[in-house]
């Protein structure tokens, strides 16, 4: 694998995941997501293979190294090793010749001047002059032939140097390709790397998106059941289910007094009793149980003010105040809910009263949006608070309740009712119902809620939507 085949394979994941990443502003890319999740994992996979390629090249490149590596250094240690022996093989063989033309030329020297002494052997005289010539271009040659070994011998030495620098510029070479394999191996590496991320950015996506839309489908699948319940609801006068005929209204569902609602009276007890508010004003709280007649005042608190038992005060809905858990005058202005704690005997009282709505102020036509807070108590423990949100269909003319789940001390709560004049009131999922709007045009709205089943009660508060803006 060469620089520019990685480079062109890095551009093409560039282009792949730049794509991904501008295809995820729409608001339904599950499809371009699940081909953009395709397309990546196709590059990963060609990728991976160029990867393996390219280890596999860096891997035969090295091997070739070595061999080529070992090859030359066993010619170096040949060359060294022949180049000394014919050295001193050629030196020697130079010195034997020499010594052996020395020997022959003083032979024939003595012999000449011996003969020169007998002057009556001239043909003696003659030979050994000849031969002492001979001798001399014997010797003549000896020279040359170590003349000529010499250069022989240095010739070698410099044909061997050559062969010694060109497998050294070979293993230059194979060392540069090996270098050259190993950072495109890296770059590869790197490239798969940042695909790895990208694909696994792009499943997260993927998959925090079929969670939404599994979300939205049960939130779906959810409001469409409670809308199935609250149509089932019949339209004649018998569907109201009133909780207590005394409380917001009745069975008329009209409440007429300056202030309606309704009060439990010790909410520990077997036999709970529910009655009708005393007071003249919603920031007062008038209980009378077992003869003993309780008045506590100052039922409202605002939004800001220090909350003496230390719990949370950005909750504009659910306030703790004197033992008290009450609602924010922040938003709420025409009704009060809550429970109150008697410290006498330790007896807990729910309570949700307010200034009714006139019915001809009521929405006929239309929807409205509701949002509060809730205070929950089961089987006489301690009471606890829970967000709240309400639908108001004032064509269909019900009322669909939602309390949230609160950790585990408040379940989820689905209910609701039937509206008949400025209350409303029913039975839906084993929770039954019974409130009112207050203040003008029905603005806020209030009631209480009782589940047999489980011996939990509860009161509510809630302002349209629109109004609390």
């Amino acid at each position: 694998m060469n620089k520019f085949k990685l480079s062109l394979i890095a551009l093409s994941c560039s282009v792949f995941l730049a794509a991904c990443s501008s295809s995820s502003g729409g608001t339904d890319n599950s499809e371009q997501l699940r081909k953009t999740e395709t397309t990546l994992t196709k590059k990963l996979v060609e990728l991976n293979q160029q990867v393996k390629d390219a280890q596999q090249q860096a891997q035969n490149n090295q091997s070739s190294y070595n061999t080529a590596k070992a090859q030359a250094d066993k010619a170096q240690a040949e060359v060294t090793t022949l180049t000394a022996q014919l050295a001193n093989i050629t030196k020697e063989l130079a010195e034997l010749k020499t010594k052996q033309a020395q020997a022959i030329l003083e032979q024939k020297t003595s012999q000449l001047e011996n003969a020169k002494q007998n002057e009556a052997n001239q043909n003696s005289l003659k030979n050994l002059e000849s031969q002492v010539q001979k001798t001399t271009e014997e010797l003549v040659k000896a020279k040359q032939d170590l003349d000529k070994a010499q250069k022989e011998a240095e010739s070698n030495k410099a044909e061997s140097s050559k062969l010694s620098a060109e497998q050294q510029q070979k293993l230059k070479e194979l060392d540069e390709q090996a270098k050259k394999a190993a950072e495109e191996l890296a770059k590869a590496q790197q490239g798969l790397s940042k695909a790895q991320q990208d694909v696994e950015l792009a499943n997260k996506a993927t998959e925090a998106l079929k969670e939404q839309q599994a979300k939205a489908e049960a939130e779906r699948k959810v409001a469409e059941e409670r809308l199935k319940q609250f149509e089932n609801l019949s339209a004649d006068e018998k569907a109201r289910i009133p909780v207590n005929d005394q409380i917001f209204g009745g069975r008329t569902g009209v409440m007429t007094d300056r202030i309606a609602g309704a009060v439990f009276a010790d909410v520990k007890s077997k036999n709970v009793k529910i009655g009708l508010p005393l007071s003249n004003d919603i920031a007062i709280l008038s209980i009378v149980d077992e003869g003993k007649f309780i008045e506590v005042e100052y039922l409202v608190k605002k939004a800001d003010e220090e909350d003496a038992w230390g719990y949370e005060i950005y909750d504009p809905y659910n306030l703790r105040k004197d033992g008290q858990t009450i609602q924010s005058n922040s938003n709420l202005k025409s009704t009060a809910f809550g429970v109150y704690v008697y410290n006498v005997t330790g007896k807990q009282y729910l309570y949700a009263q307010g200034n009714p709505t006139d019915v001809k102020q009521i929405p006929t036509a239309g929807k409205a949006e509701y949002l509060g807070g809730a205070v929950y108590l089961k089987d006489g423990a301690n009471n606890e608070r829970a967000k709240m949100t309400a639908t108001a269909d004032f064509d269909k003319k019900t009322v669909a309740i939602k309390i949230d789940q609160n950790r585990n001390a408040v379940p989820e709560m689905n209910f609701g009712g039937k509206i008949t004049g400025n209350s409303f009131a029913g039975e839906v999922n084993g929770v039954k119902t019974q409130g009112g709007f207050f203040g003008e045009n029905a603005k806020e709205l209030s009631g209480i809620f009782t589940n047999d089943a489980d011996k939990s009660r509860g009161v509510f508060g809630a302002i349209k939507q629109e109004a609390a803006q």
